[in-house]
């Protein structure tokens, strides 16, 4: 089930992927574990080339470090050349589950928009919403990020961040979350509910 949290409104998938195309800046929370969030997110990037060119898409699992070889693969992968093993070849972390994330990765890094880094590696004087915005703002658009749900809150995460940069700078943030789950309204414009995973 999906829902314009706002209004209220029951939406079909289709619907909320052309809402999303209208924004600039899209910000989708997930939680980490759950298949069905990232099952929804490779719908999203798949559905959105129906109405708009993607500008980058941003994702918080991969760090700075990582980038050169994220620019590297996605040359290639355009290319059709693919690497054997693409865990190894973006030094993809354990921490990540592959099995979850893996789809996401061979689907974008083949796509003409820029795969980019906003995760944060150690030892950096900011904090990681900060760092995120600065990813965001900087990055072609429209952007896409996904992150963790708790960093994408309207009234505490990167929406506040991003709209202090600027006039006019105002994220949707879609929030996909668990059946049962309760969504408070300066949490997000949209929820997608999945099934909860242990």
């Amino acid at each position: 089930m999906i829902r314009d949290i706002k209004s209220g409104q029951s939406l079909t998938a289709r619907q909320l992927a052309r809402r999303l195309a209208a924004a600039s800046h899209v910000l989708v929370g997930e939680q980490h574990d759950n298949p069905d969030h990232h099952a929804v997110q490779l719908w999203l990037l798949q559905a959105l080339t129906d109405y708009r060119p993607q500008g980058s898409l941003l994702l918080e699992m991969l760090t700075s470090s990582q980038q050169a070889s994220v620019d590297g693969l996605q040359a290639g992968m355009r290319a059709s050349s693919y690497p054997a093993d693409l865990a190894a070849a973006l030094n993809w972390r354990p921490a990540w589950d592959w099995l979850m994330f893996g789809p996401i990765l061979r689907f974008a890094l083949a796509q003409p928009y820029r795969v980019l880094a906003a995760g944060l590696d150690p030892g950096h004087g900011v904090t990681v919403p900060e760092h995120m915005t600065r990813c965001v703002l900087a990055a072609p658009v429209p952007t896409m990020l996904f992150a963790e749900a708790g960093w994408v809150r309207k009234a505490t995460g990167l929406p506040v961040l991003m709209a202090s940069a600027g006039p006019g700078i105002q994220p949707v943030v879609l929030m996909l979350a668990r059946v049962g789950d309760h969504i408070a309204p300066d949490t997000a414009d949209y929820v997608w509910y999945c099934a909860a995973h242990p």
